[in-house]
């Protein structure tokens, strides 16, 4: 609230002995003071009275920050998130993601102090990320830690990698019947479908159809 302070300054040119009266030291802003000619700038006085800012002091702010995920992969969307801590109270504003020294994009506060950015459009490298809160009325600005970004580049194709196992039954002695012969395959993301032709090392012994187990067998006149 508005106070005169020059009420309070006596006509003497003795420093004052006595602090202030509560009502100034216990304001909130600092005054702009000039006495007249003669008179002493009293400096006992919390906060400094004879300060040229006559605006309400701001609390300060901290910023942290996450990335996920981290590593990420190259078209794979990258949440930034910022959280914004004040002395009291759930500071509001806005809130700049950025790469090094260029801007990825601006998040804006919700109610918890939180500010969000997703974006799919980093390259596979490294990222240095930072965030920083521009600050309001009530909280000064404040940056955040730097996060190192890891993207992966993206999986050429469409496949999954597989391994088969071939097996071979027969009778050696009876030459001229048939051997069985039992092709495994396998992977990491399933079970494969699908067929499987057996080979004489060129020459084509025939073809079996891989089951739900991923075996396929094929009989071979041997």
């Amino acid at each position: 609230m508005p106070f005169n302070v020059t009420s309070y300054i006596p006509l003497t040119t003795t420093p004052l002995s006595a602090p202030l009266p509560s009502q100034i030291q216990n304001m909130p802003v600092r005054f702009a003071f000039s006495p007249a000619v003669g008179y002493p700038v009293p400096r006992n006085a919390t906060p400094y009275v004879g300060a040229v800012d006559t605006g309400v002091t701001s609390s300060s702010s901290a910023t942290g920050l996450t990335v996920s995920p981290n590593p990420g992969t190259a078209g794979q969307a990258v949440v930034f998130t910022a959280t914004v801590t004040g002395g009291s109270g759930v500071p509001s504003g806005t809130v700049t993601f950025f790469n090094g020294a260029a801007s990825l994009g601006t998040g804006t506060l919700n109610g918890s102090g939180v500010a969000t950015l997703s974006s799919a459009a980093l390259a596979a490298g490294t990222y240095t990320i930072t965030a920083q809160y521009a600050g309001n009325a009530n909280y000064g600005g404040s940056n955040s830690n730097a996060v190192s970004l890891t993207i992966n580049a993206a999986a050429t194709g469409g496949t999954t990698s597989s391994t088969t196992g071939l097996t071979v039954s027969r009778t050696p002695e009876l030459r001229g019947r048939r051997s069985c012969l039992r092709q495994t395959v396998t992977s990491s993301s399933g079970v494969p479908s699908g067929t499987v032709t057996f080979f004489n090392g060129a020459a084509s012994l025939g073809t079996g159809t891989l089951n739900g187990s991923g075996v396929a067998t094929c009989r071979a006149r041997h």
